[in-house]
Parts: C-alpha cells; sequence; structure tokens
C-alpha cells in the first residue's frame, strides 16, 4: 500500500500530512487532481464489474466473495503464518 500511496503521491493525485490528533498516524487526501479523476475511475470500476458479475444475483456474489476472502486468507497464512484479516 505504501508503494501505491507514494505513486499517487509522486503523481500529484494525493497528499499525505500528520494527523493532528495521533502522531504516529499520517492522513492521506485527494489533491484537486485526484478528485478530477474521481468519475472516471467509478466509470472504470462499474465497467469492471459489469464485466465479471454482470448480472449475477446477489446471493451468488455473496457466496463469490466468501469464497475469495477464504482463498485470500490461505494464501496469507501460506506466506506469513498470519490468520488475520
Amino acid at each position: 500500500m505504501t508503494r501505491t500511496v507514494q505513486r499517487l503521491e509522486r503523481a500529484g493525485f494525493v497528499r499525505r500530512r500528520p494527523d493532528p490528533n495521533d502522531g504516529r498516524a499520517t492522513l492521506v487526501e485527494s489533491t484537486p487532481a485526484g478528485m478530477a479523476l474521481r468519475g472516471r475511475i467509478e466509470q472504470l470500476w462499474a465497467e469492471l464489474e459489469a464485466d465479471t458479475v454482470g448480472d449475477m444475483p446477489a446471493a451468488q456474489r455473496r457466496q463469490l466473495l466468501r469464497g475469495l476472502q477464504g482463498l485470500e486468507a490461505n494464501l496469507s497464512f501460506a506466506t506469513t503464518g498470519d490468520m488475520s484479516p
């Protein structure tokens, strides 16, 4: 995640600043350039959703999501030994 935020920051789409309430935390916020992309990104996500799950019933989507979450947990455990979500 850190690398992704760094790339977005270098591109001018986000900025980081210290959290005024928690010295350990950093806040990431969108810049005007990042906000200008919001509509296009939402459109792309909608297209991806239509292409992948299309008219799949909600119950089947939930079942698929549970299966993918289980797969993620297994892979996480296999690589780190950590079962936390």
